[in-house]
């Protein structure tokens, strides 16, 4: 009995030992990383082309600065060095038969070689509860195509991969209805742009 009870302090001892270095690992190493989603062949000219349905309204000027946010998000984090410039889309969208341009026809109109395209289907940034509280809501669907058209990626997945964004409601005098649009974006920004490229998965900026 008593060699029983002796030896229970040393079993405790060296697991809690055990326990410590699984946690001194964890911490060291980390969740790890991410591996891109679809990786961009280099020497590719990308064009970021944000468009959204007839029935989606998007803020004015919304669909560029969200293909600027995400070009300027897959330089930074090295996904691609030939970003089209958004310039490029804004001259043609001026044009009346623009919504009738087909993914093949907007690439050689902007000398690009892939297109990855963002169709935001769903878009409700606004005020409630008697223009108290602002929150916000966005959904998109993210493929990407080759200059003639053909689908690249997602594999059996033509409409592309849903990509969602929330803001929680927030009283209008702390987070108005602007800064709510710019949550939106930050969002799709990082959950569109993080999919092209490796990251940490301990990176509290990459994982919203």
């Amino acid at each position: 009995m008593s060699l029983r009870r002796s030896s229970a302090p040393i079993l405790l001892a060296g697991l809690s030992l055990l326990l410590s270095g699984c946690q001194a690992l964890y911490f060291l190493q980390g969740k790890g990383d991410k591996d891109a989603d679809y990786t961009f062949p280099k020497d590719k000219r990308v064009l970021v082309f944000v468009d959204s349905p007839p029935s989606v309204i998007l803020p004015t000027t919304y669909a560029t600065t969200l293909g600027n946010d995400i070009s300027d998000h897959l330089f930074k984090n090295k996904a691609t060095e030939n970003i089209v410039a958004q310039d490029h889309l804004n001259v043609m969208r001026s044009d009346p038969t623009f919504s009738k341009l087909g993914d093949a026809d907007i690439a050689r109109a902007t000398n690009a070689d892939i297109i990855l395209y963002v169709n935001i289907t769903t878009f409700n940034v606004g005020i409630t509860g008697g223009e108290a509280v602002t929150q916000g809501d966005a959904q998109a669907m993210v493929k990407v195509v080759s200059k003639s058209g053909q689908h690249l990626w997602p594999p059996n997945e033509p409409a592309g991969v849903s990509v969602q964004a929330h803001v929680d409601e927030s009283l209008a005098d702390s987070r108005d209805q602007d800064a709510t649009v710019k949550e939106i974006s930050k969002l799709l920004t990082v959950r569109i742009g993080r999919m092209f490229h490796k990251y940490s998965l301990d990176d509290p900026d990459m994982t919203k």
